[in-house]
């Protein structure tokens, strides 16, 4: 991955977004390409993950559990997805 990109996931649980690839220099042939070699994994729609990430969180039920805490607190922070992700640093306050 990227630097930029990699930096952006290393402070949301390994997570990014489709606009944090763009800014890091991802084109949407290259995201695809990722997503369809399964370097990369969706888990919504516009927020994407690294294989290794999804496999080590599948691994870990502390792992899982933030998962999913991150994914509920995503569904109800905010409309915007960057927002989203910014809350989700925060305890989605």
């Amino acid at each position: 991955m990227l630097p930029q990109l990699t930096a952006a996931a290393a402070h949301q649980l390994g997570l990014f977004t489709a606009a944090q690839a763009r800014a890091a220099g991802y084109t949407n042939a290259e995201r695809r390409a990722r997503l369809k070699q399964g370097d990369w994994q969706v888990l919504r729609r516009g927020i994407y993950a690294e294989r290794q990430t999804v496999l080590a969180v599948a691994t870990s039920p502390y792992g899982r559990h933030r998962l999913e805490a991150w994914r509920a607190c995503s569904m109800s922070c905010s409309s915007t997805t960057g927002s989203r992700l910014r809350r989700s640093r925060s305890g989605c306050r």
